[in-house]
């Protein structure tokens, strides 16, 4: 039974972000208005003084992510000529393969933000997708980025604009272009408890899921051996194995409790053996503050 469970709560943990009804609050260019279909967060903009819809939240990509044909329509003042070509090189996105035209450092703005970072021109890539690590407020009046999924909005905010005390802080890294997170995880099944201590996750806006564990990962592998805790098959909605899932009766991943949900276990994502593993929009159901500039992560209470 507990198996036939897995498989249906895997299957859907793509779409299985919970969002609370909230008021709209009103919208300044220090904010952006985030809108959730397909299984991911967009939000509209103005880029370099060009408008631009449905630009995708995104932090476990290296760089900012642009389709060609957007990026000759909308920004062609940079000028691919003056940009240097890549051959071979391709970027792996939602499942999908894209083939790396151009990579250039390149500072932009969006509204009263700033990335600065590499760009990745793709070919056969149509969206513009925005990695939150390389994201920064015009000036230092507002070093803090807000993302409340559930209410919605990013932002950028001052001191005054929040109470630390009701947050738990974690240390922050930025490692091969990931932001990386510290902290311990535990999970109990079926009377069986696994912890790991203090180990490094990549937070990954654009993953459905709550937790993904590296089986490559010595952390991982030394909890899965030393607690007997059993994984089991996990398969899409067309019955294909994708990963293997722990069924969950409870885990605490930086500080925060769930009940019942399905954790992936996954051995695809190899060059990433030194993280323990991905958390994903499952668990930004609260509000979270990001503070690159000091390396610092901070979630509600």
């Amino acid at each position: 039974m507990r198996r036939f469970l897995c498989v249906i709560l895997v299957m859907f943990v793509s779409t299985a972000v919970s969002l609370a009804a909230r008021a709209i609050v009103p919208i300044e260019d220090s904010a952006y208005r985030l809108n959730f279909y397909n299984g991911h967060f967009y939000f509209d903009a103005v880029v370099e003084g060009i408008p631009v819809k449905d630009i995708l939240l995104e932090s476990a990509i290296p760089g900012l992510l642009i389709g060609e044909d957007l990026f000759e329509k909308s920004f062609n003042h940079f000028g691919l000529e003056n940009l240097e070509k890549q051959e071979g090189k391709k970027i792996v996105l939602h499942n999908n393969s894209y083939e790396i035209e151009y990579i250039h450092p390149m500072t932009l703005n969006i509204n009263d933000g700033v990335f600065s970072g590499k760009v990745f021109v793709l070919k056969g890539y149509d969206k513009l997708a925005l990695p939150v690590q390389y994201f920064a407020y015009k000036n230092s009046s507002k070093p803090y980025l807000k993302i409340d999924i559930a209410g919605k909005v990013m932002e950028f905010i001052n001191d005054e604009e929040w109470d630390k005390t009701t947050y738990r802080q974690f240390e922050l890294e930025r490692i091969k272009g990931f932001p990386i997170v510290s902290t311990e995880f535990t999970v109990e099944s079926s009377g069986k408890t696994g912890v790991i201590p203090n180990s490094r996750y990549i937070l990954d806006f654009g993953n459905g899921s709550l937790v993904f564990l590296m089986k490559w990962n010595k952390e991982v592998d030394l909890m899965l051996n030393n607690s007997g805790i059993e994984a089991f098959e996990a398969k899409n909605r067309d019955g294909q194995i994708i990963s293997e899932a722990i069924m969950a009766d409870t885990c605490i991943v930086c500080g925060r409790l769930f009940e019942n949900q399905p954790i992936g276990v996954t051995d695809r994502m190899k060059p990433l053996q030194a993280f323990s593993g991905l958390i994903g929009l499952k668990f930004f159901t609260v509000p979270v503050v990001f503070d690159f500039e000091r390396g610092k992560f901070y979630v509600r209470k």
